[in-house]
């Protein structure tokens, strides 16, 4: 995991769990150390935590949110994207920030509001 992804996680991680950081990893394994001293003792420990969090807990993507929605979304079964269902015909995205590339579109996360 590189650098951006890890703070990225990290903070998808913090945001999860809330204020009181219950359940996390980190603040279990820190004990005196604050999130961010632990992080920069134990780097790679903080990494491989992160690591296993985003892997327990996937990004949503707009392709994952569909198919929450509609189970039987018929798909191509060489890219894993809906049959003639177009993000931006579906109001997931503007149409002018289509660039027919669907199997990207369809797997970009959602953003948490």
């Amino acid at each position: 995991m590189d650098a951006v992804k890890f703070l990225k996680e990290r903070k998808r991680m913090c945001k999860s769990l809330g204020e009181s950081c219950t359940g996390c990893m980190i603040n279990i394994k820190k004990r005196e150390l604050r999130c961010f001293q632990f992080c920069e003792k134990y780097p790679e420990k903080a990494v491989a935590i992160v690591e296993e969090w985003t892997k327990e807990h996937p990004e949503e993507t707009r392709l994952t949110r569909l198919l929450k929605n509609y189970p039987n979304t018929p798909l191509l079964n060489e890219d894993g994207i809906p049959v003639y269902v177009c993000a931006s015909h579906l109001g997931l995205m503007e149409m002018e920030r289509c660039t027919n590339r669907c199997v990207e579109c369809w797997n970009t996360a959602l953003e948490e509001e």
